[in-house]
């Protein structure tokens, strides 16, 4: 009430806070103002618990150690007397790698280095602990605060792509599983018999255990109810709320169902509880409306289905029978070395490969992941694999394996990505082509959402000055609006902008149904929240949204709207789309779940 705030997170870009002074927001306001409407209150329960876990050190749910990693001291200088040199032919003195006493020497030299190495290591995630130790206190304190208030509200605005995020920047439903847990709805309702049905689902799903049907779901929960009620009768000897994905929020659905159950009537049980519904991969449920891909939108639950698909898993096993074969091909001396690395690094991988080394890079090829990121990211995986192994990830071979291993990795991904949605696939490549080609006329790619919100991409080339001091140099980065554009940012981030606004719309125009329905509402991107007993009706609205918005012809109209603005370009035709029919979506029990 005492700060001035912009609807959106401009970052000072000018020509983006121009667009939003000349447009029409009307639909943006009524979104916002719908999510800003629903009213929440801090968990009392479970802040209770997590204040006493924090003061008694326990490292549980996402609570962060309050103890330091003992640090070891550092090695003593390296001992240099039996180095083995020699005086090369420019008359220098060099270490002498073909004398037979380099191998000890060699071996003493990495074994003082990991010592040494050790120690930064430990320093740096005490570093990190301490951070999270205080984004903790911040956020236990400011659920103390607002424990007394009946309800709280949380202000809304917009990044520049459209989508929407809480104001309040450290306890909110956006945060961590710790967040999340600590808050609820302000409004209670009778929970009913679908609601307990979805709450259970809920926590199937919290738990971990959301790779079946719905129903089995719920049997989940049933099977473990000794399990629940054990949790809330004491959760600091009976962990087993604190083995699932989201400990915090598992404790807290298992504290709600007991409550239903022990009132005699869980349909009339008054539940403050959210349940919330999410899209399967959700990035790629975007890209595969835009071009109807029937294949890749079957692999993320666009169409229907017994049992939920996962498009992880999918992936994962087409690069495992890559590898098999791979690993039972013959390398012969016409093999080239490319062959000759991607046979040994299928070896040296087999059997390792799992849904979690390629999920993260299936998840951000969305967001235009490079080949390099891909690599990295499957390299931090395989390097978690290695250890558990046994194998010294510290050892030169083994760290090569590594290395290779991860390049042979995330090609095959990054390809099977490419064969399972070859339409998605193709509509980011155009989407990519017409911002180089926008970036060519020096101009910022920009674009309308469909709730007519225009959007402009800040990426500027950054100017950079070095001032001295008698005391440092000081780099000073300038990356104001006069600047020319980044052509390879502007291209490269355009394709995940673009789906990040279209996600925003379908959120936002799905607040305002709910609103216009009188049903308390709220979102995390692709995650919808609401009451347990409202479920069933969020489903249908979220479906019929979704679908709305890719009847209509959001790629042509751009492509229009781009040939209208530059009518110099020689703009290419849009990919053809594949023979997805969007109205399956709203047959689909796990488009959302």
């Amino acid at each position: 009430l005492l700060n001035k705030l912009s609807i959106m997170r401009t970052h000072g870009c000018k020509s983006q806070v121009q667009a939003l002074d000349q447009a029409d927001m009307t639909e943006v306001y009524k979104g916002l103002n719908a999510l800003g409407s629903t009213g929440w209150r801090i968990n009392g329960e479970i802040l209770d618990i997590q204040k006493k876990a924090w003061d008694d050190g326990l490292v549980i749910g996402d609570l962060p150690s309050r103890k330091d990693f003992a640090v070891p001291p550092p090695p003593a200088d390296f001992d240099n007397s039996n180095t083995p040199y020699k005086i090369d032919e420019k008359g220098e003195k060099v270490i002498d790698r073909e004398a037979d006493e380099y191998a000890d020497f060699a071996a003493r030299f990495k074994e003082w280095n990991q010592l040494r190495n050790e120690g930064s290591k430990v320093k740096q995630r005490n570093s990190e602990l301490h951070s999270q130790r205080c984004d903790t206190i911040i956020k236990l304190n400011q659920a103390e605060e607002f424990r007394k208030y009946e309800d709280i509200y949380f202000g809304w605005n917009l990044d520049f792509r459209g989508r929407a995020y809480p104001v309040p920047p450290n306890l909110n439903h956006l945060g961590s599983d710790l967040c999340r847990g600590v808050l609820k709805f302000s409004e209670k309702m009778p929970l009913t018999e679908k609601g307990f049905y979805w709450l259970k689902v809920n926590l199937a799903n919290l738990y971990g255990a959301d790779k079946m049907s719905m129903d089995d779901r719920a049997k989940f929960v049933d099977k473990n109810w000794d399990n629940v009620v054990a949790s809330v009768e004491d959760p600091f000897n009976n962990l087993w709320w604190n083995e699932g994905d989201e400990p915090w929020q598992c404790l807290s659905v298992c504290k709600e169902l007991v409550k239903a159950v022990e009132s005699g009537d869980p349909a009339s049980f008054e539940s403050d509880l959210y349940v919330s519904m999410d899209g399967s991969c959700n990035g790629l449920q975007h890209y595969a409306a835009l071009g109807r891909d029937l294949e890749g939108g079957s692999a993320v639950n666009l169409t229907p289905m017994d049992l939920p698909q996962d498009v992880y898993t999918g992936v994962m096993k087409r690069v495992v029978e890559k590898v098999e074969q791979e690993v039972n091909r013959v390398v012969t001396e016409a093999s080239t070395m490319q062959e000759i690395e991607d046979h040994q690094a299928a070896r040296d991988i087999y059997g390792l490969v799992d849904r979690k080394v390629v999920k993260q890079t299936i998840m951000t090829s969305v967001y235009g992941v490079t080949f390099i990121g891909a690599r990295q990211q499957i390299m931090n995986r395989l390097e978690e694999k290695y250890e558990a192994d046994g194998r010294d990830i510290y050892d030169n071979e083994v760290e090569q394996s590594m290395w290779q291993a991860s390049t042979y990795l995330a090609r095959l991904t990054l390809g099977c990505l490419d064969e399972m949605f070859s339409s998605a696939r193709a509509t980011m490549a155009w989407l990519a082509d017409v911002a180089s080609i926008v970036a060519l006329q020096k101009q910022p790619m920009s674009w309308m959402t469909p709730l007519n919100l225009p959007c402009v991409q800040p990426y500027r080339r950054k100017r950079e000055r070095i001032v001295k001091t008698i005391v440092q140099d000081i780099l000073l980065v300038d990356d104001e609006d006069d600047l020319p554009v980044s052509a390879q940012k502007q291209r490269s981030a355009f394709p995940p902008n673009y789906i990040h606004s279209l996600d925003s719309s379908h959120m936002l125009k799905t607040a305002i149904e709910m609103k216009k329905r009188e049903i308390p509402f709220t979102a995390v991107h692709d995650s919808y929240w609401c009451h347990p007993a409202n479920v069933d009706e969020m489903n249908v609205v979220l479906r019929e949204k979704f679908v709305e918005l890719y009847e209509q012809p959001l790629l042509e109209d751009f492509l229009v709207d781009l040939r209208r603005r530059y009518p110099g370009c020689d703009f290419p035709d849009l990919p053809e789309k594949g023979e997805l029919d969007i109205n399956d979506i709203k047959r689909s029990r796990y488009f959302f779940q």
